[in-house]
């Protein structure tokens, strides 16, 4: 296989990757797209080694930071409605998540 059809495969399977495919669907959608199974098999295994698949393992989602935010948010309406329990809950959660989040971020 040469250099360029080999990195236009190990580009197909990090952006299936990334989509959320699983394995064997990106087997069959690469055989759909004419790549023969023992260029599958070694593209995906150079994709795993490659420095793009280790960076992916650290992407987070800033997503939690806004979850994080609601449970505090929450956490207030429900003590000030009265109900502590869940309200001290809610918002020991929110702001634990949070912590936790901004230390992981702050990491990498």
């Amino acid at each position: 296989m040469d250099t360029n059809r080999q990195d236009s495969l190990i580009a197909d399977i990090n952006k299936q990757i990334d989509l959320g495919f699983s394995e064997e669907e990106i087997r069959q959608n690469l055989h759909l797209n004419g790549y023969m199974q023992e260029e599958i098999t070694k593209g995906l295994m150079l994709a795993r080694r490659s420095p793009a698949a280790k960076g992916q393992e650290k992407k987070s989602s800033p997503w939690s930071l806004l979850i994080s935010l609601f449970f505090i948010i929450r956490g207030i309406m429900y003590l000030s409605k009265g109900q502590n329990t869940m309200g001290f809950l809610m918002t020991g959660v929110g702001f634990i998540g949070f912590i936790l989040k901004v230390v992981s971020m702050s990491r990498n």
